[in-house]
């Protein structure tokens, strides 16, 4: 409702209006307009009463203060949003005035949360501080200037820390009405003073508990700025105090040159660390062993050297056991690796005893050896220096020999530290200190459970306390030497039975080879008819098995001269071959001799009674010793003969024959006698053989001959015979004795007297018939294999390819009709034949079905015509042609299968195996 309609109805008495007026020159005017109604004496409406007042100036003034008013508070709104921590105030009623928008970054809530419920920052409190906090929090009135420190938890689960500060807001009259704060997130600085305290605890623990020692060292001057109390411990000091403020090197058992110094402050500058292992003395003069590490650090900004010494001393303790172990394990290695290896007893000793001076480090190791009757020798040492040598002393012990033997014999060992604290028998002291002997260790050496010697080291310079190990070492060593000394002892006597063993094997193996010689040039003999190669193989084998130096065989004339046929030769003498001896070379009493099959062994040539002349001769071919065996032979009168002589030469020295030498060439000779009679024999069987084949070659072709009488006298009868019957029947005939003839001709020109070529005489049989007929329109076709046939087998073969070519000829080709006739000829292997390798396409087939022979093959032949053909009506069981007739009984003569098939012509086929008969040869 407007302001004048309330005044009618007496809602308000007047109403003020401020407005706003623009004046010409563009300025504004501000007015303060007061409306109030007057009212008539009839108590109606009459008037309004208007003031105006100018309030420009006030405007003007009151608009300074509001935008002075408005930047102001952007300032603080700037101020409180950018902070970085949360500004809040309430009133005196604990309302939330004012949060900062960080709040909600900070406690992960909205503001309109807090405004809603001033207290709700207190539920977002840590449990564990909500309690003090709120407590404190009640008296913040009341408490001037607190400030407060706590966790919050967030929606999200994180805590963070909290530092809230406050402070009152009073008024004009010093009241305070208003309480303010900043709250601020300290995570980060928490959790570094954290981290610090963490540190600080570890080092610390790390410093004081460690039980490593720990120097806190200057880089510059290497001095000790602090320590642990393991140090103080470790170095044996009495306090911190004594290890403070010096050098740590001046710790070491050998103090760092400068050379060192400068190389590990070098390598810690630029790699960081730097570690070694050192020996140190404490403060007290004792010594251990530590592992030392240095590494940079800072410490309060400043650049320190943490060094840390590790006691390593039982390590290094383990670690020289171990060596020493290792070094005792390696000796004995070596020493049973050289027993295993070598049959030299001296280097076994020697090498021992100089493996273990080095290893004992000591001054002398010796074996010594005992003699029968209880004294003995030093047989093998070692020293460290040359006057210490007593190699080969012999020592005479009288304590040894009262006591010292038995105890030894039963096992006793000894280690003395010093021979003058020891509990020694006066005798046996002086004889260790002539030796200059102050400490010894001494353990037995066995063989076959008797005491052999003794292995001994001595230390000659000072007292010496020996360790466990070294005794264990000692007695290891020994059993080492006793398996030597029992080894090399075994050898000898392997060796000497060895050696008779060789000898014997030799003997053996000498008979072997004499045996398998003989045996060699018997089936030489056997298996070979020529006399050259037989005498050849035999003197080579004779002079290789005897190892001789020249082998040949010496033919004898009957007028007592000879010559050399065969000989086998070194190549460093002369070659006799061929070299004639005449009668006067060759004495009667030697040839006497040797008829009665004696040898002669000569050892030296030079004694041999012999010729002049036979004597020069063999000086002249160099040969020193001869071994002699006769050849010989039974002519035809019965008696015998020396045929000649097998010969076997030394030259390079003289040699004494032995009697199984002697008899292998008298072996030898025998079986060249037996090969010589057998090569006689077979000359003589060749010739009559080559006789014999001369007259088969003669009886063929007076054969041949004949036939072709009794072909030219039928031809003279066919001649005179009108009957053409007759003519037939003659000109049939001649064409059988023909093919017989053909036969004999092929085989007298043949060098196999026993076995036809069937391939070639085919063709020679076919080619003769077709040009008796001139019959120019047939050709011939050949399909054959070569086979060879006996003449039983081949003459009915033949017969019966004249009648089947011939009756081709005739009949299959009438009124000049042109052709061709085909055979074939094939031999089949019996394996691959199946229970009826020739099934017959008609019955037409004679009786005889296979051969009963046992030849592995089987032959196949084909005669084929492309004619007529034969009739159908034509039976071969019952036939009145008297060619086929024959031809049928030809293939029931050789046992064969014959078939007859029509097809685009004539066909026969038969299959036959070749007969057997009685050889002739």
């Amino acid at each position: 409702m407007e302001p004048s309609a309330k005044i009618h109805t007496g809602e308000q008495s007047h109403f003020t209006l401020e407005k706003r007026y623009l004046r010409r020159d563009g300025s504004i005017l501000w007015t303060n307009t007061t409306v109030s109604p007057l009212y008539a004496a009839a108590g109606f409406l009459q008037h309004y009463a208007v003031i105006v007042h100018d309030i420009s100036e006030q405007q003007i003034m009151l608009r300074q203060r509001g935008l002075a008013i408005q930047e102001s508070e952007e300032k603080f709104r700037q101020l409180t949003e950018n902070v970085g921590k949360v500004f809040w105030m309430e009133d005196m009623e604990r309302r939330t005035l004012y949060v900062s928008p960080i709040y909600e970054q900070i406690w992960g809530t909205s503001i309109e949360s807090l405004y809603q419920n001033s207290l709700s920052w207190i539920e977002a409190i840590h449990p564990d501080d909500r309690a003090t906090i709120a407590a404190k929090y009640i008296d913040l009135w009341s408490s001037p200037h607190p400030e407060m420190e706590y966790r919050i938890v967030r929606p999200d689960g994180e805590i963070r820390w909290i530092h809230d500060r406050t402070f009152p807001i009073r008024n004009a009259q010093g009241e305070v009405y208003r309480i303010a704060g900043f709250a601020e997130d300290i995570t980060e600085r928490k959790q570094a003073e954290l981290e610090v305290r963490r540190n600080h605890d570890l080092f610390e623990a790390v410093f004081q508990e460690s039980a490593d020692a720990i120097f806190l060292v200057d880089p510059a001057t290497l001095l000790n700025l602090d320590c642990n109390q393991r140090a103080v411990e470790l170095f044996e000091a009495d306090s911190k105090a004594d290890l403070i403020g010096i050098q740590g090197h001046v710790l070491h058992k050998t103090p760092f040159l400068d050379t060192e110094l400068a190389a590990a402050r070098e390598q810690i500058r630029t790699q960081g660390v730097w570690s070694r292992e050192i020996e140190y003395r404490t403060l007290k003069g004792n010594f251990f062993w530590g592992n030392i590490a240095g590494k940079g650090i800072k410490v309060v900004g400043q650049r320190t050297t943490l060094i840390r010494i590790t006691d390593i001393s039982d390590r290094k303790a383990s670690e020289q056991m171990l060596k020493q172990q290792a070094e005792r394990e390696s000796l004995l290695k070596q020493v049973a690796f050289q027993t295993r290896e070598s049959l030299n007893l001296d280097y076994i000793l020697s090498t021992t005893v100089e493996r273990t001076l080095a290893f004992l480090q000591t001054d002398r190791v010796v074996i010594y050896q005992f003699e029968p009757d209880g004294t003995g020798q030093i047989v093998i040492e070692a020293v460290s220096q040359p006057e210490f040598a007593i190699i080969g002393e012999h020592i005479e012990d009288p304590c040894f020999r009262l006591d010292l033997g038995t105890q030894y014999q039963q096992g006793r060992t000894c280690a003395i530290s010093d021979i003058y604290a020891a509990d020694l028998a006066p005798c046996h002291v002086e004889l260790l200190a002539q030796f200059q002997v102050r400490a010894n260790l001494v353990v037995p050496i066995f063989q076959d459970n008797q005491l052999w010697g003794l292995l001994i080291a001595h230390h000659c310079t000072a007292p010496r306390e020996w360790q466990s190990f070294e005794l264990e070492l000692l007695k290891q060593l020994a059993n080492q030497v006793s398996i030597a000394i029992r080894q090399t002892s075994l050898y000898a006597q392997l060796a000497m039975q060895l050696s008779e063993r060789q000898r014997v094997e030799q003997t053996l193996e000498q008979q072997v080879q004499r045996e398998q010689l003989i045996r060699a040039i018997a089936q030489q003999i056997r298996g070979s008819l020529q006399l050259d190669e037989i005498l050849e193989a035999s003197v080579t084998q004779v002079r290789q098995v005897l190892q001789a130096d020249r082998a040949l065989v010496f033919r004898l004339n009957s007028d007592r001269s000879g010559v050399v046929i065969k000989e086998s030769v070194m190549a460093d003498y002369p070659v006799t071959a061929e070299m004639l001896l005449s009668d006067q070379h060759f004495p009667l009493e030697s040839y006497e001799s040797y008829l009665n099959g004696q040898a002669r062994a000569i050892a030296n040539a030079e004694t041999d009674q012999l010729s002049p002349c036979l004597a020069e001769f063999m000086h002249q071919i160099h040969v020193k010793s001869k071994l002699v065996a006769p050849i010989i032979q039974a002519v035809e009168t019965g008696d015998l003969i020396v045929w000649g002589l097998l010969i076997v030469h030394s030259c390079t020295r003289c040699r004494q024959w032995e009697s199984a030498e002697v008899a292998l060439v008298q072996q030898v000779a025998v079986q060249m006698g037996i090969a010589i009679q057998q090569a006689d024999l077979y000359s003589q069987l060749e010739t009559q053989l080559q006789q014999k084949e001369v007259l088969l070659k003669e009886v063929h072709h007076r054969v041949k001959n004949n036939l072709q009488v009794i072909s030219a006298m039928l031809n003279l009868q066919a001649r005179v015979t009108q009957d053409k019957a007759v003519r037939d029947v003659l000109e049939d005939s001649r064409s059988r004795l023909r093919a017989i003839a053909l036969i004999h001709e092929t085989l007298y020109q043949s060098d196999n007297l026993e076995r036809l070529n069937f391939q070639q005489y085919i063709r020679r049989l076919v080619g003769t018939i077709l040009s008796t007929y001139s019959n120019t329109q047939i050709s011939l076709v050949y399909e054959m294999q070569p086979v060879l046939l006996n003449l039983e087998t081949a003459i009915p073969c033949g017969l019966l390819v004249s009648e089947l070519v011939t009756n081709a000829i005739k009949h299959a080709f009438p009124y000049g009709r042109q052709g061709e006739i085909r055979i074939i000829l094939q031999s089949i292997n019996r394996s691959d034949l199946q229970n009826d390798p020739f099934p017959s396409a008609n019955p037409l087939v004679s009786p005889v079905r296979k051969s009963a022979q046992s030849s592995a093959y089987q032959y196949s032949l084909v005669i084929q015509d492309n004619g007529v053909g034969i009739p159908e009506y034509l039976n071969l069981k019952d036939l009145k042609s008297l060619g086929l007739k024959i031809v049928y009984d030809l293939a029931l003569q050789i046992r064969g299968t014959l078939e007859l098939e029509r097809v685009s012509g004539t066909r026969f086929q038969l299959t036959f195996s070749e007969l057997e008969y009685r050889r002739r040869f």
